[in-house]
């Protein structure tokens, strides 16, 4: 938010187009994200045993990876879930 302040106090313009431009858009896309959930948990068999055995803690490491992967545009909301889905 404060790089798409910047740029419309600089250059003026509209936010969407902004955000749009400079790629900084949010990934929301549930197909999108179990793709890369799967990476990660295929990558973390530890972690996921951990996971499986109540330690809560190895989901915020897993959105971690993720949002690390996906280079902060991850929906941290929407990838809990999908990670949650998966380890079911």
């Amino acid at each position: 938010a404060k790089d798409i302040l910047r740029k419309m106090f600089e250059k003026g313009g509209d936010p969407h187009a902004i955000l749009k431009d400079e790629g900084l858009e949010q990934v929301s896309d549930t197909s999108a994200l179990t793709e890369v959930a799967k990476r990660i948990l295929d990558a973390n068999p530890a972690a996921v045993a951990d996971y499986k055995k109540g330690k809560t803690a190895s989901l915020q490491f897993f959105v971690g990876k993720a949002m690390g992967e996906l280079k902060g545009k991850g929906n941290p909301q929407v990838l809990q879930e999908v990670f949650r889905e998966i380890l079911k």
